[in-house]
């Protein structure tokens, strides 16, 4: 083994417990309400089609009305797409109750932020199984917005958005778990949602699942499995996971070492603006432009 490979192990171990402790550690950040959907037809623009639409929005088609509401919204004239979403969500449509809220969630030209009113609507399209409108809810919630503060409710439609495939759902409600904040602390049902979440794509989520099957926390200690989610996240640019991936790369676990790989995930890492990898090359390869960079 070369003097630099030993030297880069130490450093790397040196500071790794506190890094892959702190990857499960993300405080409770309320995730922002997604965008306006936008319009489905191509046509918002083309005369002739909005007088069309016009006609069956104004004949009472839940559709039309929903459809009108998203163009007057590309058009900024939110206060008009008020009334026909208004119109189509009194009909039951999710699409209509869904955009209704965010409207009122953020306020617009002669109507303050209503948060009360935001809630209802969301609740309404929540109840008809829609994830995003599960997840705002349970993020009003969690937060008391506009809604009394129950953190129990929360995590139950966290749940459901997370079953209906909303990874935010799904990573919230772990940090629930994590925390025992509303629910009783699992460290099983924290791993799960995690795992859920990485599962639909939530990068921060690999991570921290990644870390729990290296600490063994919420099931047995694997480290093929940790491997597995560190990689994941390391090749969409986590510049935590390639710190962590790079450390089981030098790591005699009982699987493959890879001294070089572990190299180039630091510097990647560093390149990224990751202290702790970048002093690391800076301190035993000498390497600290990017060091020097965060300086």
């Amino acid at each position: 083994m070369s003097q630099f490979t030993l030297n880069l192990r130490c450093h790397v171990f040196a500071v790794i417990a506190a890094m892959l402790s702190a990857c499960a550690e993300l405080p409770f950040i309320p995730l922002s309400m997604v965008s306006l959907q936008a319009s489905s037809e191509p046509g918002c623009s083309d005369s002739e089609y909005r007088q069309q639409l016009i006609a069956s929005a104004n004949s009472g088609d839940a559709v039309a009305q929903g459809t009108l509401g998203d163009c007057l919204v590309a058009d900024e004239r939110l206060a008009e797409a008020e009334l026909w979403y208004q119109r189509s969500a009194a009909q039951g449509a999710v699409h209509a109750q869904y955009n209704l809220a965010l409207l009122y969630s953020r306020g617009f030209e002669g109507h303050a932020v209503d948060p009360e009113s935001a809630a209802v609507n969301f609740r309404k399209a929540a109840d008809q199984g829609y994830a995003p409108a599960q997840f705002n809810l349970a993020l009003m919630l969690s937060r008391g917005e506009g809604v009394a503060q129950n953190k129990t409710e929360a995590a139950d439609w966290y749940e459901k958005a997370a079953t209906n495939g909303d990874a935010r759902a799904a990573y919230n409600l772990a940090w629930l778990y994590y925390t025992g904040d509303g629910v009783e602390q699992s460290d099983k049902l924290t791993l799960r949602w995690y795992e859920r979440a990485a599962e639909l794509g939530d990068t921060n989520a690999m991570v921290r699942t990644g870390y729990a099957y290296y600490a063994g926390i919420g099931a047995k200690k694997n480290d093929k499995l940790a491997r597995q989610w560190y990689r994941l996240a390391a090749e969409l640019g986590v510049a935590d996971a390639q710190f962590n991936l790079a450390a089981m790369y030098l790591e005699s676990d009982g699987l493959q070492t890879d001294n070089a790989r572990a190299r180039e995930l630091l510097q990647l890492a560093a390149e990224q603006g990751h202290g702790k990898a970048a002093a690391v090359l800076c301190k035993v390869a000498g390497e600290c432009e990017a060091l020097q960079k965060l300086q």
